[in-house]
C-alpha cells in the first residue's frame, strides 16, 4: 500500500509538471483560453497581494533547497550510503531550487501563465515534501 501512495504522488507530480506546459500551450494557441488566463491574473492581483506571496514562497523555497541539500550531505557522511532516502531528498533540493530560480526569472509578462506555474510548483514542492518525510524505507 505505501508503494501505491509513493507512485500515485509521483503520478500527480508528473501530471502538474505536464499540466504546465500543456495550459501554457494553449494559452497561445486559443484566445478563450487567453481571456480566461487574463482575467484571473487580473482577479487575483486585485484580490490577493501578489508580489509578497510570491517573494515569501521563493523565499520558503530557498530556505527548504538549502535544507534538502544540507540534510543530504549529513544524511550521506554518517550512512556512507546515498539509498532511496537520500534521491527523495536530492529531488526535493532540485525540485524546491529549479522552484525558486523560475519564479524568480520569470514574470506575468514572459508567461501569462505564471500563476498557475507557481502554484503547481508549491504543490509539487509540497508533495515532494511529503513523500520526504513519511516515505522514508
Amino acid at each position: 500500500m505505501k508503494k501505491f501512495i509513493f507512485w500515485f504522488f509521483t503520478v500527480i507530480q508528473i501530471m502538474l509538471f505536464v499540466s504546465i506546459f500543456i495550459l501554457e500551450r494553449l494559452f497561445n494557441k486559443y484566445m478563450t483560453i487567453n481571456r480566461i488566463i487574463l482575467y484571473k491574473n487580473r482577479a487575483w492581483e486585485a484580490e490577493l497581494p501578489i508580489d509578497s506571496l510570491l517573494f515569501g514562497g521563493e523565499v520558503i523555497l530557498i530556505v527548504l533547497a538549502f535544507l534538502a541539500v544540507s540534510i543530504l550531505i549529513i544524511w550521506g557522511v554518517e550512512n556512507k550510503s546515498f539509498h532511496f532516502y537520500g534521491q527523495q531528498l536530492l529531488a526535493l533540493g532540485i525540485i524546491a531550487g529549479g522552484s525558486a530560480v523560475f519564479i524568480s526569472t520569470s514574470s506575468v509578462h514572459t508567461m501569462r501563465t505564471y500563476y498557475f506555474a507557481d502554484t503547481c510548483l508549491f504543490v509539487i514542492t509540497a508533495i515532494q515534501i511529503v513523500k520526504v518525510l513519511f516515505f522514508k524505507d
